[in-house]
């Protein structure tokens, strides 16, 4: 087992390749157009495994990782996010030069901002009109709102109307497999009544993109989305660990490895705080080792409960954490050590998780 320096955070190569591949089957059984939400990984080197396996392209939901995954090779990317300033407007302009890129809108005012940046660079970009599925952020509310919505958009000759972006975050997070496929239900409903007004308006929705790794089963069963834009299946972090499991199933690949650097009569002190893991969604779990909790982050060190240790902890030794929330955490580590049974097969770059 090779000795890392930690904090630092670590794919197991074996389950990492069978999440991908499992992912990649059921969509291509699904008969789904699959496009990873590059948000989870920021990482150009993961998005090109996931287009070797049939994706088509990724999701970014900033502006670095849209210009990370261009510069690496992806030639299809969806900013899932709307975008209003002019740098960052003129930064997409320069990225439809490379690639195919998409944008979401669910006001009248982004659409006007974008499409003048656009037309003075002659730059095409693919827009989507986001609706509010259920996660209570961003989106039309009514078909009657996305109908003028793309109407604005037809009046802007390098805006191309390409179709629905329909995310419901929430769903991603319910517990059970029945409150998941009640929010699929919900959600493929509005989009569905969209779709219908949006056709009689004379507008045609080539592409109705959503879903995450919580629901993307529960919206394979309701059938309107013909895309999918699942991004932790790849790691699989501790909160969606917690969601009742629904088929296929993935297994936990990302970690953060850690090391015991001092000791107490019930705790010993580790490498890894704060600035190592997002907590947003809670305390990480200490891999293969039930018997340990993690509590008490600061800035660099974390604590983990030994009172119930079956085994000790001694100073040096390393431990892998199994990240709350994969996305967060890896924003904050420019290096992933790939590895493969206990060796390190290469060191892949962050290289999305710059500027905003």
């Amino acid at each position: 087992m090779t000795i890392l320096e930690t904090p630092i955070a670590v794919i197991d190569a074996q389950p990492f390749q069978r999440n991908l591949e499992r992912m990649a089957q059921f969509a291509e059984r699904s008969g789904i157009r699959l496009r990873p939400h590059a948000k989870s990984h920021k990482c150009s080197e993961i998005a090109r495994r996931q287009l070797a396996l049939g994706a088509v392209g990724v999701c970014c939901q900033a502006i670095g990782e849209a210009v990370a995954m261009v510069k690496g090779g992806v030639e299809d990317v969806l900013i899932t996010n709307m975008v209003v300033t002019p740098g960052k407007l003129a930064q997409i302009a320069e990225l439809a030069r490379q690639a195919s890129i998409g944008l979401c809108f669910d006001d009248e005012e982004q659409v006007r901002r974008a499409g003048e940046v656009f037309a003075a660079r002659g730059a095409q970009v693919d827009a989507y009109i986001e609706i509010e599925a259920g996660g209570e952020r961003c989106g039309v509310e009514s078909p009657e709102e996305a109908v003028t919505l793309a109407r604005t958009i037809a009046q802007h000759p390098l805006l191309r109307f390409m179709g629905l972006q329909v995310y419901h975050g929430k769903a991603q997070h319910m517990r059970s497999i029945a409150e998941r496929r009640d929010a699929a239900r919900d959600a493929g409903g509005k989009a569905l009544a969209v779709k219908v007004a949006l056709a009689g308006a004379g507008f045609s929705c080539e592409r109705i993109t959503g879903a995450g790794t919580g629901s993307f089963a529960a919206d394979a069963l309701v059938g309107v989305l013909n895309e999918w834009q699942c991004g932790s299946y790849a790691f699989m972090d501790r909160d969606y660990g917690e969601n009742d499991a629904d088929d296929p199933q993935f297994e936990h690949s990302l970690f953060i490895a850690a090391t015991v650097i001092s000791l107490r009569d019930s705790f010993v002190v580790i490498d890894a705080g704060l600035k190592a893991l997002a907590f947003d969604s809670g305390l990480p779990l200490v891999a293969g080792r039930p018997d340990l909790s993690y509590f008490g982050p600061n800035d660099e060190h974390g604590r983990i409960d030994v009172s119930k240790a079956r085994t000790p902890l001694k100073i040096g030794d390393q431990v892998h954490l199994i990240p709350g929330h994969c996305d967060p955490t890896l924003a904050l580590h420019d290096e992933i050590a790939f590895m493969r049974q206990g060796q390190i097969e290469a060191m892949w770059k962050v290289d999305g998780r710059g500027p905003r």
